[in-house]
């Protein structure tokens, strides 16, 4: 019995008019972003390695003495990753990179554009969580109502079928009728992107575009689920579109919409850069103050004033970036702190979910700046292993004047490269929000369940 009402659910939604305008655009759209996609993405390439030519040049002009070393600022960009097709993470609108030299490492620039009011940032995830969260309603919210009006609700009701049975009918119906076009797209977009020359079919991108899609069905569920709730909730089919609508704009657009903005973290610039660099400064002045009254006379190596003023200069410079990595680290708290607070929307809870599972977005900045991190380290023991080689150096780091001034072998300096994040790692940060999004259908499964069990069929 359960086979046949699934199937007549299936033959019903696969050939309404619905269907076939929401199969039509979400092809022509997957096919669309792909192609779109792939132009971006090669951009970023072209770019990335422009930037990658210039930092070897850079370097490669202060080998000829070692000291030069110390005053080399790399910008190091991250490297574009191609599963931004499937979740972008609003990193067109992070900071791209880091500046880092053996003093310290600072924000670069950010992209896009800073009074931007976007709802989503452009990728596959958008898609889901916009058209598909809405397709899902509109095929859906009237599943039980309009049976009702038709009166076969009520004849089919009184052959003996189980309640349960039917709403599992249109509940596993509607998963159906939504995915199989999914799928199909999906494939469309991995065939348009490895003909564009992206590497999308390799095996860690086909399990990460695997669990993304995972997501995005229990994400869609829970859609289905509110339609199916509002069909047996309300009166009427109209009832149950308006209430549809109103739960959906509320869900995916105002509860989300101020993700766009916030998630930008030159948005959380308080105090401004400039405000920043000055406390920074003064942070440096005050180590300078606090050995006024000493002798930090410049003269010989051996000298003990010699010793302090390298000390002090030393002292100084991390004092200062040290400022620079506290508002660093608190604008990452915002954002963090701005992301859990917002996982009260479902459409939210998938957005973070497949950004974790792709790997992109602030986790990705927060890995890419720890890696920054150990690279200006392994830069800094590089220098010290070179200078230590020439016995006329006096080896006090970093003063310019004390330092060896011979020559280097560039090929032998740290070269920085990007890793990703394991897959593991991941699927582990995606877990919570996975977990939200399970709790939520769990509720919505049970207001639906209540519901049609005490539903008039009259």
């Amino acid at each position: 019995m359960f086979r046949y009402m699934l199937k007549r659910q299936l033959i019903e939604d696969a050939t309404s008019l619905r269907f076939s305008i929401y199969a039509t655009i979400i092809l022509a759209g997957l096919v669309a972003w792909s192609l779109i996609f792939a132009g971006i993405h090669q951009d970023r390439l072209a770019n990335f390695s422009q930037n990658a030519i210039k930092r070897g040049l850079s370097l490669r002009s202060s080998s000829s003495k070692l000291y030069n070393l110390i005053w080399v600022s790399q910008t190091i960009l991250m490297e574009p990753q191609s599963v931004r097709f499937i979740a972008d993470g609003h990193e067109g609108q992070m900071p791209q990179g880091l500046s880092v030299s053996m003093l310290g490492s600072r924000l670069t620039g950010s992209q896009g554009d800073s009074e931007a009011s976007i709802l989503n940032s452009p990728d596959l995830t958008s898609i889901v969580q916009i058209i598909f969260s809405f397709f899902a309603l509109v095929l859906t919210f009237n599943a039980v109502s309009y049976e009702k009006e038709k009166g076969t609700l009520r004849l089919v009701l009184s052959n003996s079928v189980l309640r349960n049975k039917l709403l599992l009918s249109k509940y596993a119906g509607a998963i159906l009728t939504v995915g199989i076009p999914f799928v199909i797209g999906l494939i469309l977009s991995l065939v348009l992107l490895s003909l564009r020359g992206i590497p999308v079919l390799s095996g860690g991108y086909m399990i990460a575009l695997s669990l993304f899609f995972l997501l995005s069905l229990l994400y869609l569920s829970f859609f289905i689920l509110l339609g199916l709730f509002c069909s047996t909730a309300t009166g009427s089919s109209k009832n149950s579109l308006v209430l549809c609508l109103l739960c959906w704009v509320f869900i995916v657009v105002v509860l989300p919409k101020s993700a766009g903005p916030l998630l930008r973290l030159g948005s959380f610039s308080v105090p401004t850069e400039k405000a920043i660099a000055e406390e920074a400064r003064l942070a440096g002045r005050e180590v300078w103050n606090r050995h006024s009254g000493e002798d930090m006379v410049t003269s010989s190596p051996q000298a003990e004033s010699t010793k302090l003023n390298v000390r002090v200069t030393n002292e100084a410079t991390q004092a200062e970036e040290r400022v620079f990595d506290l508002y660093l680290d608190k604008k990452m708290r915002v954002v963090s702190t701005f992301m859990a607070a917002n996982c009260v929307s479902p459409a939210s809870l998938f957005e973070y979910a497949a950004s974790a599972t792709a790997g992109t977005g602030l986790a990705h900045f927060m890995h890419f700046r720890r890696q920054v991190v150990q690279y200006q380290s392994d830069l800094i023991r590089f220098f010290k292993d070179q200078d230590m080689k020439d016995n006329d150096s006096p080896h006090l780091y970093f003063h310019p004047d004390y330092v060896s001034k011979k020559p280097f072998d560039f090929a032998a300096v740290p070269e920085f490269k990007e890793h990703v994040p394991r897959l593991l790692e991941r699927v582990k940060n995606a877990a919570a929000y996975g977990a939200g999004l399970i709790l939520y259908n769990a509720i919505m499964f049970g207001l639906v369940f209540i519901s049609f069990q005490r539903y008039d069929v009259r």
